[in-house]
């Protein structure tokens, strides 16, 4: 068997490797966090949203009963 080929394992840490392992490691935590903020965010925004909707949603149905009953009295004099 040729022994240029062949896989070479070594029970040695490479200065270079630990350093970029480290900092991808600190870079997907950093990267996670954000990520974790701006979805708490964009939840508290959808939240305030829903609820100013719901708000408008309410004061047009109280606008239409008002025209519905409007209405009805239009038609009863008629």
């Amino acid at each position: 068997m040729d022994t240029t080929d062949s896989w070479l394992f070594r029970k040695e840490i490479n200065a270079g490797h630990l350093l970029t392992t480290v900092a991808l490691t600190f870079g997907l935590i950093s990267w996670a966090s954000t990520m974790d903020s701006r979805v708490t965010r964009l939840e508290a925004q959808q939240e305030a949203t829903s609820i100013a909707l719901t708000r408008a949603i309410d004061v047009i149905d109280a606008r239409l009963n008002r025209i519905e009953d409007k209405l009805d009295r239009v038609i009863r004099r008629e």
